[in-house]
Order: C-alpha cells, then structure tokens, then sequence
C-alpha cells in the first residue's frame, strides 16, 4: 500500500536559495504521484476508511509536510504577515493537491515546468497580496 513520499530531508536544512527551496517543495508531491492518482484520491477523501495507526502515520507525515512547506514559505516570502502563513500554505497544498485532475504528461508543460509555474505564481501572488483586511 503506498504512502505518500515526505520531501527530501535536505530540502529542511539550509542550502537551496529560498524560491528554488519552495520549487522543489512543490515539485516532490507532483513527482511523487505521477502515476498514483487513484492513490491520491485516495489519500485526500478516504483517509477514514484506513486502521487508526495508519492514518496516525500518514496525518504525521501530512503534518511534517505542512510545516516544512511552512518553512519555505516564510523564508521566501517574508513579508507574508505570520497570521497569513496557513492560510498561504493550504492554498498552495490545494493547488498542488488537485494538480492530478488538470495536469497531463506530455501537455503544455513537464511536471518540473509546473511545479515552477506554481510556486511562481504563488509567491509573486503572496508578494502582492494585500496584507490588510
């Protein structure tokens, strides 16, 4: 039964400048359910279905991935204020997550292509976003 594949450990460290960091970020999910959308779907509207200890795991690995995609976030948009971060984030994780039902291999764009286009979009977007509501 597959799970879903965490972020490269070397993504949480420093080194990749803050953009490409959030690139690859977004492009880890993208890759990893290439050819897993029945598994994705899955994933976002079963997750009731599994044993408990199953889904403790994966809610722990969604956890983990909601805070390092956090992290880049905050480090390559700084002026996203703090009470708008979670917000931002789970914009981005619903793009990212609903990519399977719009995204075609051999289309406009590879995965590596969209992945840019989607974090570029996001934080050109969050740069101008209004920061007063």
């Amino acid at each position: 039964e597959p799970s879903p594949s965490p972020a490269p450990r070397h993504l949480a460290a420093a080194g990749p400048a803050p953009r490409a960091r959030l690139h690859a970020l977004v492009a880890a999910p993208l890759e990893a359910y290439r050819d897993a959308g029945a598994e994705h779907k899955l994933q976002l509207s079963a997750l009731s279905a599994l044993p408990a200890p199953r889904q403790a795991e994966l809610r722990a690995l969604e956890r983990r991935l909601v805070a390092l995609m956090s992290c880049a976030v905050a480090e390559a948009a700084p002026a996203l204020p703090a009470a708008q971060l979670r917000p931002a984030v789970m914009s981005l994780f619903g793009t990212i997550n609903w990519a399977w039902m719009w995204f075609r291999d051999g289309g406009p764009m590879t995965r590596d292509a969209s992945a840019a286009f989607v974090a570029d979009l996001f934080l050109d977007g969050a740069a101008g976003a209004r920061t007063e509501r």
